[in-house]
């Protein structure tokens, strides 16, 4: 069931969502909101400095401006995956702690500690800016998410370009697992795998 889209009545000032035993979603406002994941299927989520506290729900649905996903609660590693484009904006993601599904994300924030994030397999571009943040685009459409607290980056099957918010040390220390080469850089700060193109910064 869905919390928006299959009550049949207009349900107002509500602080908690409690899921059922079936699939619940939750979809936000077409607003700047952020949900904040606290426990497996659990967490709150704000917008306009209102928050919703919601537990035993499977899926988050971000609506058509900046949705912030952040796991910065967790002082356990979180392995976070791109599984597809979002249908409004962002993309979809999952988390291997999570049991559902994270949909239309434009930032993703990572726990403290040593998280990692992984590209769909189409050709990708990983713009560093900062420690632990960038940018993750595709080549096929407009869609992008911003980083940040994610301390390695995984590519995918495909060409994966890393580049540079300005300039940029890289040193390949290895061969990619799926293809590629295996870095580091001296920015970002982290381990960056799968990379098939260096690009320069300015």
């Amino acid at each position: 069931k869905s919390f928006f889209g299959t009550v049949n009545r207009i349900v107002r000032n509500i602080n908690t969502i409690l899921g059922g035993a079936g699939n619940d979603s939750i979809t936000g406002l077409n607003a700047i909101a952020t949900w904040a994941v606290t426990g497996a299927n659990s967490g709150t989520y704000t917008s306009s400095a209102k928050t919703l506290t919601f537990s035993i729900v499977e899926t988050l649905v971000g609506g058509n401006l900046n949705d912030t996903l952040t796991f910065a609660a967790f002082n356990t590693v979180r392995a976070i995956t791109i599984t597809s484009v979002g249908a409004v904006d962002g993309f979809n993601i999952t988390e291997a702690n999570f049991s559902g599904s994270f949909r239309n994300i434009n930032t993703l924030v990572g726990s403290s500690a040593v998280d990692s994030f992984t590209g769909l397999n189409v050709d990708s571009t990983w713009k560093i800016v900062g420690a632990n943040s960038g940018q993750y685009k595709i080549a096929t459409a407009a869609n992008t998410v911003d980083f940040s607290a994610i301390e390695t980056l995984i590519g995918g099957s495909a060409n994966d370009t890393l580049t540079f918010a300005s300039a940029g040390a890289v040193v390949l220390t290895g061969l990619g697992t799926v293809d590629g080469f295996d870095a580091t850089e001296t920015v970002y700060t982290g381990a960056i795998r799968n990379i098939n193109t260096v690009l320069g910064g300015i």
